[in-house]
Parts: C-alpha cells; structure tokens; sequence
C-alpha cells in the first residue's frame, strides 16, 4: 500500500505599498485573498493548463482540478484534489503478469495522472497562509501551482501584489525523528578556508579568511551518543544567533549547521539557519483512515490530519532552552 506523505508550506503576501508583510484579508490594503485563490482553483477546473516540467526535458505537468473546489468560508479553508499528470512521453500499459499490451499512449495527447490532495487555510487578520500538498513521486506540484498563482494574479491586475510560497517543517518532525531514529551526522559549516595545511595548525588551527567553504563533520555509523543528541536539539531550537556554539565560555559562530538523521529507513538533513531548505514532507501513513476498497486516504481523516499539521507547525513552539 501507498505511503502517504503531506508537505507544508508557508504563503506570505507582500504589496509595494505597504510595509511588511500583508494580511490574508486585506492584502491590498482592501481585498481578501480567500476569494481570489479560491476563484484561482476555478479557473484551473475550467480550464487545464500545461507548464514544462524542470525535471525532464520535452515533458509537461498537466494541471487541473478532480472537482471543484472545496470552500469552507467560515473557516478561511479551500481543500479537494488536482488532477496532476505528465505528458510528452510515450505510455505503454501492459498486463502485469500476461505482459500483454494494454494501451499505448501518444506522448501528445494522453498523459498519465494521479489525484493528489491539497489544503489551504488562510486567517483573515494574519500576515501567513497555510497550503499542504499531497506529495506523490513524481508529481510534485508545489513550483508549479506557484507559478501559476502569481502569473494569474498579476493577469487579474494586482500589479503591486506579489505572492511567496515556501516551505516550512512540522515543529514535531525534527524531535520525532530525533527521538525514534538515529543522529548520524553533524556538519559544522564556515565560510572560509586557511590558505594552506601549514597555515591552519600553526594558527591554532583558526586560519587565516581566505574565500571559500570548510565543514567540520563528527559522525557515527550506528548514531552519535545522547550529548550530541542533547546539543543537537536543543541547537536547532535556540531562538536567536541559531548557528553561534558556545562551550566552556567561549563562542564560535558558524554559517549553517546540518543534523542529518536516519529513521525508519529514510535519511533526512536538517538545517539550524535555513530551516526551509529541508525538505518539508510528513509521513502521515500510520495516523489516516483509509478506504478498505481503494487504499486511499479518506478526505476526512487528511482534513483533520491537515489541522493537526497546522496547529504543530505554526501555533506550538517547543519548550526547549537555549543551549
């Protein structure tokens, strides 16, 4: 059975004329951004779009909408399904176990595609937007509903409104993965290297800035004992300064620091400064009910994982003191 993977994102709105970010209900100063991405996903329905694929040449991502959307106005959530799929490859369906050919496909007309499930909640007097996407392989649709969402945007004549989607961790995801899995590796990352091995270890092994990277990397093949673990945590939640270690009075501060973790047989590096270059997927198989038929999801066991999500991800900070 399919695993199920949900990854998050943060949507913020910035307007030449205002300062700072903007609210979700009055981004322009007047209008609600609820309605117009909600008139977006219509669109998209309506009317199926193609954008070229950046992963491989000479394919498209297909983009549409199973059903319409789903508005839940009092609650500020649009939810449903894209109908996601690849064209611009020959499609050749055999019988799996007979190897005989089922349908072969014309690499113009006919793609292959797959539901994926999307929820997007956006509180009026708040300056952030919440989308959870589906992630399914090879159907990644993030960069493309982006790009789509800002160019129908500007066609509707917000001129001064520009639309940044990024993406953002589940708070429990780091400590849960800290805590069932094992800490491999720690990268400590400057930006500079001594000009030559003499010049390191001469100068106390502090050389001298010249351009360039160095990382420092203390690893174990079986995971690094419970101290890193400790420092590891308690580094990547510290609220200011998020690359500056401090030990024994005396501070070093470092241009990233990356905690890579092995669990349940997945490898994921996360990241002390920019945290958002992690990859935001969520394995959430275990934790929704599924049809006993199909083997997918229940919309309504995603909704309810969906606002777990949001609640983990952008209202609950951990309780953890600086190290």
């Amino acid at each position: 059975m399919e695993s199920v993977f949900l990854s998050t994102y943060k949507i913020r709105i910035k307007n030449r004329r205002l300062d700072g970010h903007a609210m979700m209900g009055l981004f322009n100063g007047k209008d609600d951004i609820l309605p117009l991405i909600n008139s977006f996903l219509l669109d998209i329905y309506t009317n199926p779009v193609q954008v070229g694929n950046e992963e491989e040449k000479n394919t498209f991502l297909n983009l549409t909408l199973k059903e319409p959307p789903t508005l839940l106005e009092s609650e500020r959530i649009i939810y449903g399904y894209f109908d996601a799929g690849i064209s611009g490859q020959e499609i050749n369906v055999k019988h799996r176990y007979t190897k005989k050919q089922v349908f072969n496909g014309d690499r113009d007309n006919h793609g292959l595609y797959r539901h994926i499930f999307f929820y997007i909640k956006l509180p009026f007097k708040s300056d952030s937007g919440y989308l959870i996407l589906q992630r399914r392989s090879r159907f990644g649709i993030k960069s493309a509903f982006t790009h789509l969402l800002k160019k129908w945007i500007r066609q509707k004549g917000y001129q001064d409104t520009f639309i940044n989607i990024n993406s953002v961790l589940s708070g429990s995801l780091f400590d849960r993965m800290l805590q069932n899995g094992n800490l491999k590796k720690i990268n400590f990352i400057v930006n500079y290297i001594p000009n030559d091995v003499t010049d390191y270890y001469a100068n106390n092994e502090n050389p001298n800035l010249v351009g360039g990277s160095m990382t420092t990397t203390i690893q174990a093949k079986h995971g690094l004992p419970s101290g890193w673990v400790n420092f590891a945590r308690k580094q990547y939640w510290r609220e200011d300064r998020k690359t500056l270690v401090e030990f024994e009075g005396e501070e070093k501060e470092y241009e990233e620091i990356q905690f890579e973790i092995e669990s349940n047989g997945r490898t994921k590096t996360f990241y002390a400064n920019k945290k958002d270059r992690t990859v935001p997927d969520l394995d959430v198989t275990a934790d929704v009910l599924k049809n006993v038929d199909t083997g997918e999801p229940l919309i309504s066991s995603l909704l309810q994982k969906c606002e777990e999500i949001v609640k983990d991800t952008f209202e609950i900070k951990p309780d953890v003191q600086p190290y």
